[in-house]
């Protein structure tokens, strides 16, 4: 992981960090690699979003459904997850993002989940990653995509994309800078 001292990142990581040591000791790799295995197959994100295009001739819309920003400290509100996933999807979202991150973005794994029995669209797990034991645990709450970023990431990028397709997820790569694109 690629992490200047400076990033904004830094604090919501070393956050994140403690929450998945956390969750590594309720759930060792092994039990949720055994869950994530007997799941059906994921709804396809990438193929919702070209699928989209086609019918539409214009880029088909992710909706993004989160309680807080921590750029914006006054957006900090309920969400109702499954009623609010429902409009989006009746009024044509071609998937939908899901923060699942606790303290910045208000989310939850919980929430991700509640979205999945309540839309029959794909869902995209918006998080910080940097271990690959998010990718399954986005998987196993249902998520069909994960966000990878490349700034973050760095030469991992390709293990972890390796590894979101292991277990049949699409990875929308996040990238700020021609150089991150190379």
């Amino acid at each position: 992981m690629i992490l200047p001292d400076a990033s904004p990142l830094k604090p919501f990581i070393l956050q994140r960090r403690d929450q998945l040591a956390k969750a590594k000791v309720r759930r060792s790799l092994g039990q949720i690699q055994g869950k994530v295995g007997d799941m059906p197959m994921t709804r396809g994100f990438q193929g919702a979003l070209a699928a989209s295009f086609k019918a539409n001739g214009a880029p088909g819309i992710i909706a993004e459904l989160k309680g807080g920003s921590p750029f914006d400290p006054s957006f900090r509100t309920m969400v109702p997850y499954k009623a609010l996933a429902e409009d989006f999807e009746a009024v044509g979202a071609a998937a939908l993002s899901v923060a699942v991150e606790r303290q910045a973005f208000r989310g939850s794994y919980s929430d991700l989940a509640t979205v999945r029995d309540a839309v029959d669209i794909p869902l995209l797990a918006q998080d910080i990653i940097f271990d690959l034991y998010q990718i399954l645990e986005a998987r196993l709450a249902g998520a069909d995509a994960v966000v990878l970023s490349a700034a973050l990431l760095g030469p991992q990028l390709a293990e972890f994309r390796e590894r979101a397709a292991s277990v049949a997820m699409d990875a929308l790569v996040q990238v700020h800078t021609p150089q991150e694109v190379e």
